[in-house]
């Protein structure tokens, strides 16, 4: 008897995990109020540009701000187990574009690349627009608009300006960081990738030939640029 009542148990709780397993992607409805939910504190409403259903279990749209529908953001909606491989599936969303648009407008997205050449998981926050210091506070940074033009002004701990140049016109530039180990800084343009510009004597210059370093974090998607 105990036998037999173990069975049906067992078979009854096969029956209740099918049954939560069957868990189904949002419809277009549902992941636009989620998507809402998960950023209600900064009072985003989205509108969904395209989307593409790359697997069984997982879709990828192209979402759009409503009140400013030229900022698109990539957004993958999928289903994950919930507390073991075993659990229930449930919905989930991910997008590390919008949580950075959001944390700060003049900042762009940036990864850490490793030694083998991928990308690790963690994103980092890097100024894209605005002041930023050398790794020791010897020297900032200052990015402005002249014209057509960027210039990069940069300052000693006096605030005395020693140096500026221009490193391309403002429709290419997309951002600036400052190596954390000199005093080399790299500049990234619309499509062509990271430019060097290294220092001697308080002065910096184009150095095509330098090397990226493996720890430089490197913005993948430069996008637009905001303002503020």
């Amino acid at each position: 008897m105990n036998k037999f009542l173990a069975i049906i148990l067992s078979i009854t709780m096969l029956i209740g995990l099918a049954a939560c397993n069957d868990q189904k992607l949002y419809t277009e409805d549902e992941f636009l109020q989620a998507l809402e939910s998960e950023y209600k504190d900064y009072n985003a409403k989205f509108v969904i540009v395209e989307s593409d259903k790359t697997k069984g279990n997982e879709i990828t749209y192209t979402v759009a701000l409503k009140d400013n529908p030229d900022q698109e953001f990539e957004v993958t909606n999928y289903l994950r187990t919930s507390g073991s491989d075993i659990g229930p599936l449930v919905n989930s969303i991910k997008s590390t574009e919008i949580r950075y648009y959001f944390e700060n407008p003049l900042a762009y997205e940036a990864y850490m690349l490793k030694k083998d050449g991928r990308f690790n998981s963690e994103y980092h926050i890097t100024p894209k627009f605005g002041k930023s210091k050398t790794y020791d506070g010897n020297y900032y940074a200052v990015d402005e608009e002249e014209g057509d033009n960027c210039i990069i002004r940069i300052y000693n701990r006096k605030d005395e300006e020693v140096f500026s140049f221009k490193p391309g016109t403002t429709a290419e530039y997309r951002g600036y960081c400052w190596d954390k180990l000199n005093y080399n800084i790299w500049i990234q343009k619309q499509g062509e990738g990271l430019f060097c510009y290294k220092m001697t004597d308080e002065v910096w210059e184009l150095s095509p030939n330098e090397e990226k370093p493996d720890h430089l974090i490197y913005n993948l998607n430069p996008g637009t640029r905001h303002t503020g």
